[in-house]
């Protein structure tokens, strides 16, 4: 859901229930893409598949969780394409105007830096 709100996956998996709260249209999703593998597959065959799987996300976890621990945030080594797409959707999404001068965050229609009022957004936002 995070990475839908992202815009890493199309934005489909991003809707929730309102009632529930629940991504309900990821989970059907994902269930019948299950389904449709274990009606297809031998189940020695979708047992080896999951385990590799399951060894993959730990194994990444693992890996990340030592890389943020012992390398700081501004050195996190990023080949410069990924770091280049990661740049381009934090500056979609990013709810900050960056300027020459000062960066100017817009928060429900005030505008301001450390709570001082400038003048370099227009006032009828």
């Amino acid at each position: 859901m995070a990475m839908a709100r992202d815009g890493l996956l199309p934005s489909f998996f991003s809707e929730v229930n309102m009632h529930t709260q629940v991504p309900v249209k990821s989970t059907i999703l994902t269930s019948l893409v299950a389904a449709t593998l274990s009606f297809c597959m031998d189940v020695e065959q979708l047992t080896g598949m999951v385990s590799v799987g399951t060894l993959l996300a730990f194994t990444m976890v693992a890996i990340s969780v030592l890389i943020l621990r012992y390398v700081t945030s501004d050195e996190v080594p990023l080949p410069s394409s990924l770091q280049a797409v990661i740049d381009s959707i934090s500056l979609r999404y990013s709810n900050v105007i960056r300027t020459n001068k000062t960066d100017v965050e817009v928060s429900y229609g005030r505008t301001g830096v450390s709570g001082e009022k400038n003048s370099l957004l227009p006032k009828n936002r």
